[in-house]
């Protein structure tokens, strides 16, 4: 269901991470958000729908310490959106050369939200 609301990919996430968005995000937010969540534990990757949910989401938050294979692989095409944020515990990572709107902490997922509404 597609709505004109905020529309959010989490891929990946963690349980903390999820705790955080639900607590600091989604509880202060003042718009519909549709929630889209990406976290295959399968063998059936859905590549083609994270792909196209992608596309139309306004903002992406990918957790990829958590990512698996072979999304992970997918992880420069999404840091190349600037609607794309992302947590990682490596300390000098290339990622930052491709995006600048890296999650130092999860108490900064409240900041996501001014950017966003």
């Amino acid at each position: 269901v597609n709505t004109q609301g905020l529309n959010l990919l989490l891929v990946y996430p963690s349980h903390e991470l999820l705790t955080e968005i639900q607590n600091r995000f989604l509880a202060t937010v003042e718009t519909d958000v549709n929630l889209y969540l990406y976290n295959c534990i399968d063998e059936e990757m859905e590549i083609d729908w994270l792909l196209d949910v992608a596309k139309f989401c306004d903002t992406i938050v990918l957790d990829i310490d958590n990512m698996r294979y072979p999304e992970r692989d997918l992880t420069a095409f999404f840091l190349a959106n600037p609607r794309t944020y992302w947590l990682t515990n490596a300390v000098d990572s290339v990622y930052n050369k491709l995006n600048k709107n890296r999650i130092l902490n999860l108490e900064t997922i409240a900041e996501i939200g001014g950017t966003l509404v």
